[in-house]
């Protein structure tokens, strides 16, 4: 909308919206990648301009390869999964035929996007703005609610599977516990001498005992004592040995003794 009070055409909106992407939606869209764009004028004249990455000049056809097999990851992440970025140098091109304003005038306002950082969007137009339309439509969030929020520093859960560490997230999250009790219960089968069958029972009544656990003591431990014994292995051994193979077992709201 800047883009077009500023006199500029539907080409000048494109692209002012493509380079903001590279900052709010960077995982998606960026300046160091590709784009292709096409373009009908008011006189019917279409341009189609091809900014798509190109590879290095280095690069050859078995750079992918490996003792004679494909690498796959090599050509998804590192050194060699990088072409070289076209998207911006198509920018320009568009913006020289049937646009009006300059590529620098488009980068700017995203550069003013990208240095308004956090102070923006928990204290400043981003927050009164959340806060006037939630009071219209009936919500509870307020400017203060943004304003004093802080990011938490929590001790990560460490646990064992099998003489392996697991680090994960502790609560609020449930991940971290839930998979750890998880894997406590199963480290006591023996998976492999085990039918498929058998094991995909197992795994399953496990992930029902730990669902169990999960509804009726996770939560956030700073408004709910969180039963650090969930993921003891003593606890888990307990568990594991409600779980039968011939039969599926009726699991209650909370099925342990904690």
């Amino acid at each position: 909308m800047n883009a077009l009070k500023a006199g500029g055409n539907a080409v000048d909106a494109a692209i002012a919206t493509a380079i903001t992407l590279g900052v709010v939606d960077g995982h998606n869209s960026g300046l160091g990648g590709g784009c292709f764009i096409l373009i009908r004028a008011a006189d019917g004249t279409v341009t189609a301009i091809d900014g798509r990455e190109k590879a290095p000049a280095l690069a050859t056809s078995d750079m992918f390869l490996k003792k004679g097999k494909v690498d796959d990851e090599s050509s998804k992440t590192g050194a060699l999964a990088s072409g070289v970025p076209g998207a911006l140098a198509a920018y320009d091109i568009s913006l020289k035929k049937p646009g009006k304003p300059k590529l620098a005038d488009l980068l700017l306002p995203a550069a003013v996007i990208a240095e308004l950082g956090t102070d923006w969007f928990y204290r400043g137009e981003y927050a009164g703005k959340v806060a006037d339309w939630m009071k219209k439509s009936g919500g509870v969030k307020r400017k203060e609610d943004l304003t004093t929020y802080q990011a938490v520093t929590r001790e990560p859960l460490r646990t064992t599977y099998r003489g392996h560490e697991l680090l994960g997230f502790p609560p609020p999250s449930s991940g971290g516990v839930h998979v750890a009790q998880i894997l406590n219960m199963l480290e006591g089968f023996g998976f492999a001498s085990l039918k498929t069958a058998d094991r995909t029972h197992i795994m399953a009544e496990a992930m029902k005992l730990a669902f169990a656990d999960r509804a009726n003591w996770l939560g956030d431990p700073d408004f709910a004592p969180v039963p650090r014994g969930l993921i003891d292995k003593a606890y888990a051994e307990q568990l594991a040995s409600r779980i039968d193979l011939q039969k599926v077992t009726v699991v209650p709201k909370t099925c342990g003794a904690i």
